[in-house]
């Protein structure tokens, strides 16, 4: 069943998913992931991030968008983020409800690109994965279980990132389950920013947008079934992704871009548990009016709307 089929009416728990301001890993053109906060070199924000950051406060309030709580994960700089928009914020300030699944390994942490991660720039780290990604159709296409339109479309989605022989990296569909959980077991309440990050929010979104919270649960079951051979796993969460209407990875991936800073409004239904996109927010870049960019989700196309 797709996002049209539900109206905002019914939804509940409005709250409201952010990117960090740049970072000293984004300005440095760096693949980051989870590889930050090494011994003696926290990757916080830069000079222009808290910028970007501060810059939000008022557009908030200019859209009307009311911001009663923040969070975040716990990388230093989404920490750094909701510290700032607080410390900018006029009174009555939000209240800092801290990080999301503090406790846990992953949390709401960026998506692991485990080998790549500080090693190499963002335009090495595409080439890196490219070339895995035609080694990982190649072995798909061997199975004989998918055709190969599904593979052209799928693959990346539970494609392992990272270097070849490291299994702790993540693919993007278990990295979307993964933040989803964390979200949901943090509670979100109304009116709650919550400073995330870029690839797990863009793919965080087009999932929980899609599939609703019964279906979820059944992918990631699919994907962590230690008695199932993992090449196995994937052809069925592939197989499960057309399936359930999810769009093709490169409609999310290469079109749904958040900007640092920048936020989505969203509402849950609570039945379903889909997640119902609202405004979404980018902050003044150089050069541009107005102050901010205020876009619609089309649930159709998967894209940004003015």
């Amino acid at each position: 069943m797709f996002l049209p089929s539900y109206h905002p009416k019914l939804a509940q728990t409005p709250f409201l998913l952010g990117r960090h301001g740049q970072s000293d890993g984004n300005a440095g053109e760096l693949s980051q992931g989870r590889g930050e906060d090494r011994p003696g070199q926290p990757n916080g924000l830069t000079s222009d991030g808290v910028v970007q950051i501060e810059s939000i406060v008022p557009i908030s309030k200019a859209i009307g968008a009311v911001v009663r709580y923040v969070s975040s994960s716990p990388l230093t700089r989404a920490i750094e983020s909701a510290v700032t928009f607080v410390n900018a914020s006029p009174d009555p300030k939000p209240i800092l409800v801290g990080q999301v699944a503090p406790g846990e390994e992953h949390g709401l942490k960026e998506v692991s690109q485990k080998g790549w991660e500080y090693k190499y720039r963002r335009e090495q780290t595409k080439q890196l994965r490219e070339a895995k990604l035609a080694c990982f159709m190649g072995t798909l296409a061997l199975t004989e279980q998918l055709h190969q339109t599904d593979i052209d479309n799928y693959a990346e989605w539970v494609m392992r990132l990272g270097a070849e022989g490291d299994d702790s990296g993540e693919s993007p569909l278990g990295a979307s389950l993964r933040g989803i959980i964390a979200l949901e077991s943090h509670g979100a309440r109304p009116g709650e920013l919550i400073f995330s990050h870029g690839m797990l929010n863009r793919y965080m979104d087009a999932i929980a947008t899609t599939v609703d919270w019964q279906d979820r649960k059944r992918l990631q079951q699919l994907l962590e079934d230690p008695a199932i051979p993992e090449l196995a796993r994937n052809v069925a969460a592939i197989q499960a992704l057309k399936e359930l209407g999810v769009k093709d990875f490169e409609t999310y991936d290469k079109n749904n871009y958040q900007a640092n800073g920048g936020f989505i409004e969203y509402t849950v239904d609570s039945g379903p548990g889909l997640w119902i996109p609202g405004r979404r927010i980018e902050p003044q870049k150089p050069g541009t009016n107005p102050a901010y960019i205020e876009l619609h989700h089309n649930a159709e196309t998967s894209r940004w709307e003015q």
